[in-house]
């Protein structure tokens, strides 16, 4: 697999036992708290609801974000 994505072994090693950068640690609770939501809604908040249920709790998070 190195060999045809022509990086070396090292390289993908050293990349595979990284540690998860802010942005990604931040997006797995930003998931989590929006499975809770949803969850809680018992299944009927959308992205706009559960969009809305984000701002009223403080997360600064675009529509985008939020998974439709």
């Amino acid at each position: 697999m190195c060999r045809v994505l022509r990086v070396s072994r090292s390289g993908y090693y050293a990349w595979f036992r990284r540690f998860p950068g802010p942005r990604a640690r931040e997006d797995a609770a930003l998931s989590a708290r929006i499975r809770g939501i949803h969850e809680s809604s018992d299944g009927i908040y959308g992205a706009p609801r559960v969009h809305a249920e984000l701002r009223a709790e403080g997360f600064r998070v675009g529509h985008n974000r939020v998974p439709g």
